[in-house]
């Protein structure tokens, strides 16, 4: 049975911006001192006293300046991707906007930074939270087919795909594109992001057909609004492919997906996320054709990006080791390499992912079967044990059972268990 890699999904998150003025040095010093390591939660707490203290004494002059030493903070912090303090600071910022009476209209986009810096470094329970009162706010202030309610349900879909609930996802991004099909031409290019969004959420569902047909109308979109050495149409020609990938035709997915590396290529001011991305995702395709050497190659090239980038525990980082290993597995020839890519990513999984989910399930049954390949059966039997407390696939866990017990030359339970494996359907290659 070959093992699944992972398919990565990237957002292309907004900002809100409010407007800035140039701000004094009422607590420079504490700014500094953040940036160099000091404990955030201790500065915001002192610019927000010092907001306070301007508070009670009326003093607008005041508190537009402790506002803009937040923002001072936030682009210090921006320049080192510290993204989880941003949400910390902008925590904050609410705090104000609610206190000065902000325009409630205004008050959803303060959220969305939030929500968006949140996303970037993985915490995606905590999003959640946030972007929850951004969809509330917004409902109460728009009209049920407003166009910026429609964001804001693609926005808490993604988070909800992240989190594994691919069927809240799918509804809400229904329901978005809905909203923008009713407001926008058929050409227009955020009716192709929407498409774009509903393609994503149908493909964690894994209804790979549906994916491809929504990831078409993006692409067709593009085609014709876009210059044909722009960013945004390779990564439309790159999501057919994966669509295409995950249908089994990894022939036309690798066609896709080198005509997005080859745009990307040419394309002036190309975003480095984006080529990681597509070297990600023609690893993909080339471990489905078995081309394990091209898949390894690609695979390392997208790694020495995330590495640099993202942080430790990022599922996206998760998923690369993951990928890595399933490279290593296929290619034969270095199995304990690929243990240690696998238990990496076991270890960002345990963090970050629900005790029962799947992708941690799958990669315990990955390091498990390594283990037992090579003869390390204790450990084995360790992974696989983790595996059976949270699969819903019995036939898996039969087969592993008799593997493990061919492996201890226990002959009766191996046929045992095979048998019970190949009437639940168990099917090896």
């Amino acid at each position: 049975m070959k093992k699944s890699m992972l398919l990565l999904a990237f957002l292309l998150p907004g900002i809100f911006n409010f407007a800035q003025t140039g701000a004094e040095a009422l607590t420079q010093s504490d700014i500094r001192q953040h940036s160099a390591g000091a404990a955030p939660a201790r500065d915001n707490e002192q610019l927000y006293q010092a907001y306070l203290a301007a508070s009670q004494k009326k003093d607008k002059h005041e508190i537009q300046r402790v506002i803009d030493l937040f923002y001072d903070k936030i682009k210090s912090l921006e320049t080192e991707n510290r993204l989880e303090e941003i949400a910390d600071v902008y925590e904050k910022i609410m705090e104000i906007c609610q206190i000065e009476g902000y325009p409630t209209e205004k008050i959803p986009g303060c959220l969305y930074c939030q929500t968006r810096g949140l996303i970037k470094s993985g915490k995606y329970q905590r999003a959640l939270a946030f972007q929850l009162k951004v969809v509330a706010l917004e409902e109460k202030i728009y009209l049920p087919d407003h166009p910026n309610l429609a964001v804001s349900y693609y926005d808490l879909a993604q988070i909800y795909s992240h989190l594994g609930e691919h069927p809240k996802a799918v509804d809400l991004c229904v329901k978005a594109t809905a909203i923008f099909e009713k407001n926008l031409s058929p050409d227009h290019l955020e009716l192709a992001i929407g498409y774009g969004n509903l393609a994503l959420a149908y493909s964690m569902l894994e209804d790979y057909a549906k994916a491809l047909e929504f990831n078409l109308k993006t692409l067709d979109i593009h085609k014709k609004k876009l210059p044909s050495d722009d960013p945004e149409l390779a990564i439309s020609y790159n999501n057919v492919g994966i669509s295409y990938t995950e249908l089994g035709d990894h022939n036309k997915g690798l066609e896709f997906t080198l005509k997005a590396l080859d745009i990307l290529e040419k394309a002036p001011n190309v975003n480095l996320s984006d080529l990681a991305n597509i070297y990600h995702d023609l690893a993909l395709a080339y471990y489905y054709l078995e081309n394990y050497p091209k898949a390894l190659e690609f695979n390392q090239k997208a790694l020495t990006f995330f590495e640099k980038t993202l942080p430790s525990d990022h599922i996206s980082l998760a998923n690369s080791y993951n990928n890595l290993a399933l490279v290593y597995y296929g290619l034969g020839s270095n199995l304990k390499k690929g243990m240690e890519f696998n238990l990496k990513s076991i270890s960002i999984y345990e963090k970050i992912l629900p005790a029962d989910d799947p992708v941690l399930a799958q990669a315990y049954q990955n390091v498990g079967s390594a283990y037992l390949e090579d003869g390390q059966l204790p450990k084995a039997k360790v992974y696989f044990d983790k595996y059976e407390k949270i699969s819903k696939e019995e036939e898996q866990i039969y087969f592993n059972r008799a593997l493990y017990s061919a492996a201890l030359n226990d002959k009766r339970k191996a046929l045992e268990n095979l048998q019970k494996a190949v009437s639940l359907g168990i099917r090896r290659s």
